[in-house]
C-alpha cells in the first residue's frame, strides 16, 4: 500500500469517530473530508523532509570525517555536492504547495483529485528511503570505481526527485484548473 494512503487511513481511523455528527450536519462531512487531506499531506512532506534530514546528517557526518585528510578532495566534493543538493530538496518540499484548497477557497480541488495526489506524494517516502540506503552504501564504499558509481547514481535520484517536484507543481496547477485528471 502506498505511504500515503496509510498515514490517510490512519487519519480515518480518527475522524471516524465523528461519523454521528456528520448525519447531524452533513455539511461537516465535507469540511473535514478535506482537512483530512490536508493533514495527510502534511504529514507526508513532513516524513518526507525528515527522512532527507537524516540523509544529510550523514553525509555531513562523513563530510567531516574527511575533512581531516586533505588526500580526500574528490570524496569531499562529491559529498558536499550531495549535501547541496539533499538541502535544496529539504526546502523544495517544505514550502511546496499544499494538494488543498479550503472549504471557502474560490477554486475548489475534488477529493478524489486529492487522493491521487497524496498517492503522487506518498511515493516520495519510499524515494528517501532507498536514497538513504545508496547514501548509506556510499559510505561503505571501497573502490574508486564502486564510490564514483553510487556517488553517479544519487546525484541522478536527486535530481529525479527534484523533477518529480516540479511534475508535482504542475499537477497541482492543472487540478486547481480542472485540466488533469
Amino acid at each position: 500500500m502506498n505511504r500515503g494512503r496509510e498515514i490517510l487511513n490512519r487519519i480515518d481511523e480518527d475522524v471516524e469517530k465523528l461519523a454521528d455528527l456528520y448525519l447531524r450536519f452533513p455539511v461537516l462531512k465535507d469540511y473535514i473530508d478535506r482537512e483530512k487531506y490536508y493533514e495527510a499531506d502534511k504529514l507526508v512532506r513532513t516524513e518526507v523532509g525528515n527522512k532527507l534530514n537524516e540523509s544529510k546528517l550523514l553525509l555531513s557526518t562523513q563530510l567531516q570525517k574527511l575533512s581531516k585528510d586533505i588526500t580526500n578532495s574528490d570524496k569531499i566534493e562529491t559529498f558536499s555536492n550531495l549535501t547541496n543538493g539533499l538541502e535544496k530538496l529539504i526546502n523544495r518540499i517544505n514550502t511546496a504547495e499544499y494538494g488543498y484548497s479550503g472549504y471557502f477557497a474560490k477554486i475548489k480541488v475534488k477529493l478524489a483529485d486529492l487522493d491521487r495526489l497524496l498517492i503522487f506524494d506518498g511515493d516520495f517516502i519510499d524515494t528517501a528511503d532507498s536514497l538513504k540506503t545508496e547514501l548509506e552504501s556510499l559510505i561503505k564504499s571501497g573502490s574508486v570505481e564502486e564510490f564514483s558509481s553510487i556517488s553517479d547514481n544519487l546525484q541522478n535520484n536527486i535530481n529525479m526527485i527534484d523533477e518529480k517536484i516540479n511534475e508535482r507543481k504542475l499537477i497541482l496547477m492543472e487540478v486547481k484548473n480542472g485540466t488533469y485528471w
